[in-house]
């Protein structure tokens, strides 16, 4: 009877051993990385406390120096160009021939000459002299009214003879052409509320912006030239018999 009563006593025991061993192991090997997470989450406090350049002042008290808030402004030539209506819209114009629009004024009429781009035929995208300028166009046409719009103008592109028919009248131009003039409405406002934080007038942030735009959109420029003379002399190579079928795998 004694024998039975310590080995029910030893078999309590050794169960609540395991039990104990075995949450250990739990918390040791298998939860070991999320409570150490919780532990961290609970001790390590982040705050970001404003930094001050202290004043110098000289032995009356009178400031020698003192702490001025300045903020820089970089602008993107490449990113306003490829990523704002205004940009794509007054740059696919310049891809097609015409005189680039300063930035005031492509912002301006950045409605205008999206919708003014609806008049563009595909024989005409077609007939850019070079794989660079159309592919840019094509960029462009598929940011402001949608890859729809554009796979109806590469079927085109395809086809022996370009059709003559404008942007407007493809699928999807409608639905891409009013999502693009409200973003360019937003765009608008969004770059005065800038000008506003920044502490400048209008006017002297789109000074700013043509500044820039100038200087890079030069060497856009020749990179458009350099690529367009490396085309014109591949196709001079051409046999003629070949020139054909060459043109339509461009």
């Amino acid at each position: 009877m004694r024998q039975q009563r310590i080995a029910s006593v030893f078999l309590v025991l050794m169960v609540g051993f395991v039990v104990v061993a075995t949450r250990l192991v739990r918390l040791q090997a298998v939860e070991a990385g999320m409570w150490l997470r919780e532990s961290e989450r609970s001790t390590v406090r982040f705050q970001s406390q404003p930094f001050e350049r202290g004043w110098i002042l000289d032995r009356r008290g009178q400031p020698l120096a003192k702490t001025e808030e300045v903020r820089d402004l970089t602008f993107r030539f490449r990113s306003w160009r490829r990523n704002t209506v205004a940009g794509m819209a007054s740059h696919a114009w310049k891809t097609m021939g015409a005189s680039r629009a300063p930035i005031a004024e492509a912002i301006s009429r950045a409605e205008e000459l999206t919708y003014a781009l609806g008049e563009v035929r595909v024989d005409s995208i077609a007939e850019l002299p070079s794989r660079l300028q159309r592919r840019d166009v094509g960029y462009y046409i598929e940011k402001l009214f949608g890859k729809t719009t554009w796979n109806a103008v590469v079927a085109g592109l395809r086809a022996d003879n370009p059709p003559d028919t404008p942007l407007s009248e493809l699928p999807g131009y409608e639905e891409g052409l009013a999502h693009s003039l409200e973003r360019a409405e937003r765009e608008r406002a969004a770059l005065a509320d800038l000008a506003w934080a920044a502490g400048l007038q209008p006017e002297e942030l789109l000074d700013g912006m043509e500044h820039a735009a100038s200087r890079a959109d030069q060497r856009v420029s020749n990179v458009i030239e350099r690529e367009l003379q490396r085309e014109l002399e591949r196709e001079v190579a051409v046999p003629d018999d070949e020139r054909d079928l060459y043109k339509r795998r461009q």
